[in-house]
């Protein structure tokens, strides 16, 4: 009897059902099981677990009989023996939820079921040889001394949400995950990788060779302006060449060199490719300046140390392949699209149709971050410390913002500092060098628009080691650091009912009482004047956005304090007169990338009421997906980009209704102009 044609989304979904089955807690007694759960739930259905078997037997036949040229034998092997040990953990807590609910014995096993046997049966006549211990991960059981600060199970990992503490390291000894979770990431990501089929290769490819040629032209501009330099050192320093922190500049001299060449470039089937000669730069880069030195050595190695660190963080992004591979899963998850290329559609409607494209293609795909989690478990780098500078998250120049009177770089960076632990945390040294060539040669000022949450016990250590920086007497007069609410639970209104007048004051004192909640406002900012400008925009919004409403929904006050926050940031700007500003959060993915794309999208509308051109349209699918695609493989936070599109939908339409009233109301409040004149140009 042939065997139905089983999708990969339908695959992913049985695994992901067992492994929710193996994480169900192991009640001892009826009184312990949850309110409201019981046997008829979807998960203990005996009808749904054999569906599930015949699901996944039905993939592996596929696998077997026509996809098995994309795979080593070993490797087949050893994820079809992940999904039998899945298989057989999820049965036994099955059988004792069931024992518990009929609390008899003489109901029968989920291991006699056909299902259950006919894959046993495949699985002992196509596996045979395998060595179970080809599963350990060499990690040793640990007692949970603190659960609440636990990676607790796998939708944990997967919502990416707290991917950090997996590189981070307790205080007292061990990792915020327990061993049992680090085997279940073990043996779900090898039955995912069953899933690595041709079609998959060829955009884990695409993928791989975007953030590839990203990383060729970093270095290749980098190299170009730093040439006269290098030829200066290797002159200077001769004889000091059996020195260990020349051999290091050395060794990042030679891997720049390398990762600007063409020939190592993936496409080009090269042996080692220009993104991990761009990573040994930086590793030497790093050496060259930890090593003891001399002062005659220490006035050749650190200009040219922070020359590099500066250019590091100034290079301009290269958008083009990395577009070229989001339309491609916008493609793939519409068979028809004439409804996203329509020149009357708005923007927000179309964020939200492309939206769904990318999530519907990445469905059928293994899970990006569960992935990275594998990897990090297989290779054994569990809590090597937490430095995004050193793991292929390089800062980009996104756009400029011009107006009359600035031009302003607009980087998007990750966290500037490392940590191995929750609770220090230090400055990357390329951020010091490049603060250097800022203040002492370019005279330049930095503003930092820092969005992690500095009142989670996840975010406080980087939030206070960012604050603290530009307080260094070197930096003061060009580093200003600003801490944005994105995250607290006002932000996300958790609280609060619906009068206006009521959530304006709230919003007022949210920005105002500073530290004590979730922005931080160093003494650069004029305090006097943002008080003014924080009434006054509030009233603004209000009577501007939402026609004075006087109830306001939960969506309504979500709208609100998006649109306020943009026109704050603006009045951060006009108050700091930066040369360069950052979007800066943990890793620079989902709550800088949306704020970022907010800032791009408004500033232009507000300038340009007629709306996105196709290529500004395309950008913006650049700033929303690229980082979450390239550096976790996986879309951006649903949430966020739902909030986004809400915002929008909001702020462009009271745009085309009263746009001109809009612009000469909020020109009031800003000594810099920002309407009319002002512009926004990528890269």
């Amino acid at each position: 009897m042939a065997s139905k044609a089983v999708s990969e989304s339908e695959f992913i979904e049985a695994v992901n059902y067992l492994s929710h089955l193996i994480e169900l807690k192991p009640f001892e007694k009826e009184a312990a099981i949850k309110p409201g759960f019981n046997e008829q739930d979807d998960l203990l259905k005996r009808e749904k677990v054999q569906q599930i078997f015949r699901t996944i037997l039905n993939y592996l036949r596929k696998v077997y009989e026509s996809d098995r040229e994309y795979f080593h034998p070993q490797q087949m092997e050893k994820s079809v023996y992940a999904v039998m040990l899945l298989a057989d953990e999820a049965v036994k807590k099955w059988d004792r939820y069931t024992l518990l609910f009929k609390k008899t014995q003489d109901r029968e096993s989920v291991q006699l079921l056909k299902e259950y046997r006919d894959l046993k049966q495949f699985f002992k006549s196509k596996v045979v040889r395998f060595n179970k211990k080809a599963l350990e991960i060499g990690v040793e059981e640990q007692r949970i001394t603190n659960s609440s600060f636990l990676i607790k199970d796998l939708e944990t990992i997967r919502s990416d949400a707290d991917y950090e503490l997996l590189l981070l390291r307790k205080e007292e000894g061990g990792y915020f995950a327990p061993s049992a979770l680090l085997r279940h990431i073990l043996l779900v990501g090898q039955s995912d990788e069953l899933l690595l089929h041709s079609e998959y290769q060829e955009l884990i490819s695409h993928l791989k060779a975007t953030k590839d040629l990203q990383a060729h032209m970093i270095a290749q501009e980098m190299l170009k302006q730093s040439l006269s330099s290098i030829d200066d050192f290797f002159k200077q320093v001769k004889e000091f060449k059996t020195e260990e922190s020349v051999i290091c500049m050395s060794k990042a001299l030679i891997a720049l060199m390398l990762a600007a060449n063409p020939y190592n470039l993936m496409r080009n089937d090269a042996d080692k490719v220009c993104e991990q000669y761009l990573v040994d730069f930086c590793l030497f880069l790093r050496q060259a300046v930890s090593k003891p030195r001399s002062g005659p050595l220490t006035a050749l190695i650190d200009p040219l140390y922070h020359k590099l660190s500066y250019l590091l963080f100034t290079q301009a992004c290269s958008y083009e392949k990395a577009l070229e591979f989001i339309l491609q899963l916008i493609a793939m998850g519409h068979s028809k699209n004439e409804l996203l290329s329509a020149q009357k559609i708005q923007l927000d409607s179309v964020i939200l149709y492309q939206d769904i494209a990318i999530r519907a293609t990445l469905k059928a795909y293994p899970s990006g971050p569960l992935m990275q989690a594998l990897a990090l478990v297989r290779e054994q780098r569990l809590g090597q410390g937490l430095d995004l500078f050193s793991q292929k998250n390089w800062p980009i120049q996104i756009y400029t913002i011009l107006t009359d009177q600035l031009k302003i770089s607009c980087m998007k960076i990750a966290s500037m500092t490392m940590q191995t632990t929750l609770t220090d945390a230090e400055l990357v040294p390329e951020f010091l060098g490049f603060m250097q060539i800022l203040a002492k040669e370019q005279n330049q000022k930095y503003l930092v628009i820092n969005l992690q949450n500095r009142s989670s016990w996840q975010e406080k250590a980087r939030c206070t080691c960012l604050e603290k920086s530009q307080y260094k007497q070197e930096f003061s007069d060009h580093l200003v650091v600003i801490t944005f609410d994105k995250d607290s639970d006002f932000y996300h209104q958790r609280e609060g009912g619906s009068n206006a007048s009521a959530f304006l004051s709230k919003c007022a004192q949210e920005v105002l009482s500073g530290q004590e909640y979730g922005f931080y406002f160093p003494p650069a900012i004029n305090s006097s004047r943002l008080t003014f400008f924080v009434n006054k925009a509030l009233l603004l919004v209000h009577e501007l956005f939402f026609d004075g409403k006087q109830e306001f929904s939960h969506q309504d006050r979500l709208d609100y304090i998006e649109i306020f926050h943009f026109f704050l940031f603006l009045h951060i700007i006009d108050q700091t007169t930066p040369d360069i500003l950052s979007f800066t959060c943990k890793d620079g993915v989902d709550t800088s990338s949306i704020f970022s794309a907010e800032v791009f999208a408004w500033l232009h509308v507000m300038n340009h009421p007629e709306g996105l051109l196709k290529s500004k349209r395309d950008f913006l699918l650049y700033l929303l997906y690229a980082p979450a695609m390239t550096l976790r493989g996986r879309s951006i936070d649903k949430d966020r980009i739902q909030r986004m599109a809400s915002a929008m939908h909001v702020f462009i339409e009271k745009l085309n209704h009263n746009g001109f009233v809009i612009q000469e109301a909020f020109s009031q409040l800003y000594q810099m102009s920002f309407f009319k004149k002002a512009g926004v140009q990528e890269g």
